[in-house]
């Protein structure tokens, strides 16, 4: 999205533009399909869920707290120092620039996937500003007929409660998915979150 959108580098497109990216795949696919989101991806979904044609089922892997990204962010900076500096390396220069063993430790629990962490990149910056004050989610404005939240186990950027808080907001069935960091789906155990998904699917 941010290569081919009209802005500045350092600005980026912010989360109401990657949800009109949405809202335009949505109507393409047509009828109402299930939208599925991880972390940001969340986020993005919920900002769509403002809207009037909000979508009627959705999931979320690792969701961003209704809060925002300061509280998660002040936590890590506090637990786990190393991982946040990595973080902030990889984000302004690119995965190669930031530790390896920190900058897996932040998204992997298993260090089998760690490889993964080489296809990192950098989130859009007006996107990050949006959702750490400019734009975070208005969850009373939601109105999906289904949904389903979860996190892993071992996730170092979202925390329980964290988590627990968007389910809450949704009056949504809470998983945690034991052993899994925060990229669930990259996990060599990534069948946990599947199976997860698929056991909330079939109660539809």
């Amino acid at each position: 999205r941010a290569d081919a959108a009209p802005f500045p580098p350092a600005a980026g497109p912010g989360l109401r533009d990657y949800a009109d990216d949405v809202a335009a795949a949505r109507a393409q696919i047509g009828d109402d399909p299930i939208l599925i989101g991880h972390s940001m991806g969340a986020a993005v979904i919920q900002k769509l869920m403002e809207d009037a044609d909000s979508p009627n089922t959705v999931a979320f892997l690792a969701p961003i707290p209704l809060t925002g990204l300061l509280g998660p962010s002040l936590r890590l900076s506090l637990s786990d120092p190393f991982a946040y500096q990595a973080l902030a390396l990889a984000q302004a220069f690119g995965p190669q620039a930031a530790s390896t063993d920190a900058f897996s430790r932040l998204f992997f629990a298993d260090p089998a996937a760690a490889a993964n962490a080489e296809d990192f990149r950098s989130e859009s910056p007006r996107a990050l500003i949006d959702l750490t004050w400019l734009d975070l989610p208005a969850p009373h404005r939601w109105k999906p007929a289904a949904a389903f939240v979860a996190r892993g186990e071992r996730d170092l950027c979202v925390s329980q409660t964290e988590a627990e808080g968007v389910a809450d907001a949704l009056d949504a069935p809470f998983v945690t998915l034991p052993g899994l960091g925060h990229a669930v789906m990259l996990e060599a155990e990534w069948r946990i979150a599947a199976q997860a998904l698929l056991d909330w699917l079939e109660t539809l």
